[in-house]
């Protein structure tokens, strides 16, 4: 799975502790975030193994630096069976952006954004932390133009994922 976006890796933690065969390569553009992420991931034992943390940014995510080593980590297309954005495509142009991830995908893969539920604190939000939320159906409509199929939104609840900040999701599968 690419978690792109990662921030302090709550998405990146939560895949590897459910999934014991799952491989995550988590990257943020934040070196505070990744720092974070990289102090959650020591209490790992054994699974910090099938975790590479990386310094990138979305707007170019197939080229990271991995933070342990320093050292480049080009990303081959067809990559990842999973792609997880958490509350980061609000900082990037939205298809540009969603055209890069996709050559990343396999066919057949699971496309997720868990981006800001639309509603009367993002303006305060996108102001704040300067982003700019895309309505649920601009993220449809630009995975339906790359191929995706399945393409359905989900209202997330504080019970169905671990980071519910007003999140709702975008679900999409790869042709």
């Amino acid at each position: 799975m690419l978690d792109a976006g990662t921030g302090p890796g709550t998405i990146a933690l939560w895949v590897l502790a459910r999934f014991p065969d799952s491989q995550v390569v988590a990257f943020d553009i934040e070196q505070r975030m990744l720092g974070m992420l990289s102090r959650r991931a020591e209490r790992l034992g054994e699974q910090r193994r099938r975790l590479i943390v990386a310094h990138g940014d979305l707007r170019v995510p197939e080229i990271l630096t991995r933070l342990d080593s320093g050292q480049a980590l080009a990303m081959a297309e067809q990559s990842f069976d999973a792609v997880v954005v958490g509350a980061a495509l609000e900082h990037a142009p939205l298809h540009a952006t969603l055209e890069r991830l996709t050559r990343l995908l396999r066919p057949g893969g699971v496309f997720l954004n868990l981006g800001v539920r639309p509603g009367p604190a993002v303006a305060v939000l996108e102001h704040l932390y300067r982003f700019r939320s895309y309505a649920p159906n601009e993220i449809l409509q630009s995975l339906r133009r790359l191929g995706f199929v399945d393409v359905r939104v989900l209202r997330l609840m504080a019970a169905d994922f671990p980071a519910n900040l007003t999140r709702i999701g975008v679900l999409a599968r790869k042709t």
